[in-house]
């Protein structure tokens, strides 16, 4: 379901009903100016396949879409996942090995790219270079395709291949169940089967490059040698960080030992009598006068 904000209308909702085998658009507003954009023109310039406006033949056209079999038809079963009533299962072929039914689905999901990811095209799939990972969703004795992924293979010299990410779509609804993560995934191991110098992103997503950067942070966990050296590397952090901290402790222990000798050595001058002209103790000095017994035993002395 797509829903698009359209110039020269209030309220205008263009609403994207969409099947594997057709879609409806259905436009809606309340009020048009004169000059506003003619929708359904704009989304003919976008959407390859045509579409239809009415509702009934939208729903005569999916309910008798002949059953398709991906796991017979389109390559080879490639990986799985499996949920809670459900399985997805991948598939990977050559784009021009594929049906014409398949081609066509493509092509009809292909516009919800440009409608959900910014700077998105279309492909010329008549390429032999390029390739796709169907995601397949098997549910109650019934096939959906939830999204796909398109890779294309880049010459690397002398003898080697370069693959690049080209398109990669999951159904909104169905998004952050980590499909889009699993056929990544899949690119990878496809990647490393044929010895390739590395894998590329066109143009990705904030979200994708987010995806890509966990997924390789996983694929580096599952290498021993990575992790060893990981761990080297944290235990020696975290000893030069207690180093440090013992280092600190210290200064700070030495610095508060030399702040209160230098109190004992103020206290201690500022605690020596200073007699007055009588010969008493002055009692500003912090100490007190004597009692009158110490007081008469220095006046005698003095005589």
């Amino acid at each position: 379901l797509l829903l698009l904000l359209v110039q020269g209308q209030n309220l205008a909702c263009c609403c994207c009903c969409y099947c594997c085998c057709c879609c409806r658009v259905n436009i809606q507003y309340e009020s048009k100016r004169p000059g506003a954009d003619d929708v359904l023109t704009l989304l003919q310039a976008w959407w390859p396949q045509p579409f239809t406006t009415d509702k009934q033949e939208f729903i005569n056209r999916v309910t008798s879409a002949p059953a398709r079999d991906f796991s017979q038809e389109v390559g080879t079963a490639v990986g799985r996942i499996a949920g809670k009533g459900y399985e997805v299962k991948l598939y990977h072929s050559r784009m021009v090995d594929t049906p014409d039914w398949f081609k066509e689905l493509h092509a009809r999901m292909e516009p919800l790219l440009v409608f959900t990811i910014d700077g998105a095209n279309f492909l010329d799939v008549r390429d032999s270079k390029w390739e796709v990972v169907a995601a397949v969703m098997e549910k109650d004795g019934q096939q959906c395709m939830i999204g796909y992924m398109m890779l294309y293979n880049f010459y690397a010299w002398p003898l080697n291949q370069r693959p690049r990410i080209a398109q990669i779509l999951v159904l909104p609804p169905l998004q952050g169940a980590g499909f889009g993560k699993a056929m990544i995934k899949t690119a990878y191991d496809l990647a490393q089967q044929r010895d390739a110098v590395d894998l590329t992103f066109e143009d990705p997503a904030p979200g994708l490059q987010r995806l890509r950067e966990k997924l390789e942070l996983d694929m580096l966990q599952s290498q021993p040698w990575i992790v060893e050296a990981a761990d080297a590397a944290l235990a020696a952090a975290q000893a030069e960080e207690m180093k440090q901290r013992a280092a600190a402790k210290a200064l700070y222990q030495a610095a508060v030992a030399k702040k209160q000798e230098q109190q004992q050595a103020a206290m201690q001058s500022s605690s020596v009598p200073v007699p007055m002209a009588d010969g008493r103790l002055h009692p500003s000095n912090g100490v007190q006068a004597g009692s009158e017994q110490q007081q008469q035993q220095q006046q005698q002395q003095q005589q």
